[in-house]
């Protein structure tokens, strides 16, 4: 459960099509983060790993023209889990997005390989591992055929999609393989066809309130049953104190027919000076497996250059049993 958000101390590498980009054409950044995420004690002694890890991120646009856009993502990490203790092990480097924008006055078509909108606690939940639950049900490395369009003060996003099986689902360095579609236990949505459909509003509201409606349709293959999923989120500053939340609800989760599942998140922070302290409780149910739940608190520290250092703990009960897991970590920017 590393790296899952360091919220205001997160490098955003999510590339955001523009149209009429200034001279240079050509804009890149990207992020180091070195850090370390250790389960310090557990009710099964096998779970105790201390992962030493690194993660390098970079993403560059180019303007074709006033109108069109070439985006490209690239990310280096381990591409396994830890099941011992371990330093920058199994290290492999993947396209995480890689395609096209155009812009049409009021509206972005974007088609290639990148995420899909659908719920947004892995951007605006603050802590290091306060998205920690939400990411399973995050829609990422996929091939996109989308539209977002600015209306009524909002942003309406429609995209269908499939999992990403091409020869950019494989990876350099340690390669765990391509991602195949249309077998069985490939899961819903990894069915090598644009038949899977999400929706997406986003708006921010005047007093700095915003809030997120999704609904999404995964098509099942092959031994899997369809999936359907709705996601409700919302933020908003009282006084020195942010806010967020956001619920999940998903039927034959995973294409498992039968396996519902429901997420719910609440997220606080609030800054002092360069310091965010943060907090948050999160819950995940699924049918099959029980429910898990998880608190953090955690703390994130800007540097004059730039330079961000996030930690937390996290208190988890999964299925009975309980974990306590502590990481931190150094994010360095870069870019030209």
């Amino acid at each position: 459960m590393k790296h899952l958000s360091m919220g205001v101390a997160a490098a955003s590498l999510s590339l955001a099509a523009t149209s009429g980009l200034a001279d240079p054409r050509l804009t890149w950044e990207g992020s180091l983060e070195i850090g370390i995420d250790s389960v310090v004690s557990s009710d099964v002694a096998g779970n105790e790993v201390n992962d030493l890890y690194g993660i390098v991120d970079v993403a560059a646009e180019w303007a074709l023209t006033d109108n069109v856009t070439l985006f490209v993502a690239g990310t280096g990490e381990s591409m396994t889990g830890a099941v011992n203790d371990r330093a920058f092990e199994d290290l492999g480097f993947y396209l995480g997005e890689i395609g096209l924008s155009f812009g049409l006055g009021n509206t972005t078509l974007t088609v290639g390989k990148t995420g899909v909108a659908f719920g947004s606690a892995w951007d605006s939940a603050a802590g290091f591992y306060a998205s920690g639950l939400a990411d399973d049900y995050e829609l990422t490395e996929q091939i996109v055929l989308a539209a977002d369009i600015e209306i009524a003060g909002g942003t309406l996003s429609i995209a269908t999609f499939y999992a990403d099986d091409t020869i950019f689902s494989e990876q350099l360095g340690f390669n765990v393989g391509p991602n195949v579609s249309g077998v069985a236990g490939s899961g819903a949505g990894n069915t090598g066809q644009f038949d899977n459909l999400a929706i997406n509003w986003a708006q921010e509201l005047d007093g700095g309130v915003f809030y997120n409606i999704g609904a999404r349709h995964l098509s099942g293959n092959a031994t899997e049953s369809d999936e359907t999923g709705f996601v409700a989120g919302v933020g908003g500053t009282i006084g020195t104190v942010t806010l967020f939340g956001e619920v999940g609800v998903f039927d034959n989760y995973g294409g498992t027919a039968g396996d519902d599942a429901t997420y719910a998140l609440l997220n606080a922070s609030r800054a002092f000076g360069d310091i965010t302290l943060s907090g948050s409780l999160a819950l995940r149910d699924v049918t099959s497996a029980g429910e898990t739940k998880m608190a953090t608190f955690g703390a994130d520290y800007t540097f004059k250059n730039g330079v961000e250092f996030g930690g937390a703990v996290a208190f988890i009960d999964d299925a009975g049993v309980n974990s306590t897991q502590i990481g931190a970590a150094f994010v360095i920017p870069f870019g030209g």
